[in-house]
């Protein structure tokens, strides 16, 4: 199996998982190339048979070392034909930039714990026969992780709100809302939070002006409120007074900004440490 052809069956909603966590780039580009993200895609060749100590492993170990070395598991994979079929483990890991990876690989490699394991594991021999690494930087067009901050306010707020309706903090569906303007305030209040995060997401996952397509992702959910509140307007008690869909339309933006200049500030932290 070529690497294109193995990069091309990798599919792109396995890389959501990493959206609360990749480091955005800052506003500008050019000011810190070295603290670009980067994901990296790691091929093992096992000896033969030595596939499911392999994965027995990484299943037990080695994915919670990564993490603690501050390298992100984003998925991993096991090919289903030949010839890679049986003795080959595919996974990506995700690094706050190239600079990161280096230091957290060497790190790793000095963990005494992970010495222990590997010395263990490999007592009846070694496991893999060759490591193929290949780094990768996420393009402007990834469609599927730039929806990702958005689709999580989405449904972080409408999770929410099911559940507040079935436990009675809400009212039952359709029903007024009269009476009720304490749990209005409280779904303005975890909307807003929502909206940081949702714009806090999409800029770690815009490597090129993170703080642009924080905001870009706000207009969206302002043009969303905008049409909520347009289409809810006088239609009843059912929907509420009048202030809770002007709060939305009026808090869409900032939220959106807020979680832009968390992440650019993260990462300015991040830089200069």
């Amino acid at each position: 199996m070529k690497r294109r052809t193995l990069l091309q069956s990798l599919p792109a909603v396995a890389f959501l998982p990493t959206a609360t966590w990749l480091a955005s780039a800052q506003e500008k580009p050019a000011a810190a190339p070295s603290a670009t993200p980067v994901y990296e895609l790691r091929v093992y060749h096992t000896y033969e048979g030595k596939l499911d100590d392999l994965l027995r492993r990484f299943r037990e170990h080695t994915v919670k070392l990564f993490e603690k070395h501050g390298m992100k598991n984003v998925a991993y994979w096991t090919p289903s034909d030949e010839p890679l079929k049986g003795k080959t483990l595919v996974y990506i890991l995700a690094h706050p930039s190239r600079d990161a990876a280096t230091a957290n690989w060497q790190a790793f490699r000095d963990d005494p714990e992970w010495q222990s394991v590997r010395d263990k594991s490999e007592a009846n021999g070694k496991l893999v026969e060759k490591v193929d690494s290949t780094f990768l930087v996420l393009t402007d067009f990834s469609p599927t992780l730039r929806l990702a901050g958005i689709l999580v306010g989405v449904v972080l707020s409408l999770s929410t709100d099911v559940v507040l309706h079935s436990i009675g903090v809400f009212p039952p569906w359709g029903q007024s809302m009269v009476g009720f303007e304490g749990a209005l305030l409280l779904a303005t209040v975890y909307r807003t939070v929502y909206g940081v995060a949702a714009g806090y997401i999409t800029a770690r996952l815009a490597p090129d002006r993170a703080m642009l397509h924080a905001l870009v992702g706000g207009f969206a959910g302002l043009v969303v409120s905008v049409v909520g509140a347009a289409v809810t307007w006088n239609k009843g008690p059912a929907f509420g007074p009048h202030w809770y869909p002007l709060a939305l339309v009026v808090l869409a933006l900032p939220s959106a900004w807020a979680g832009g200049k968390l992440c650019v500030m993260q990462l300015r932290a991040h830089v200069d440490g």
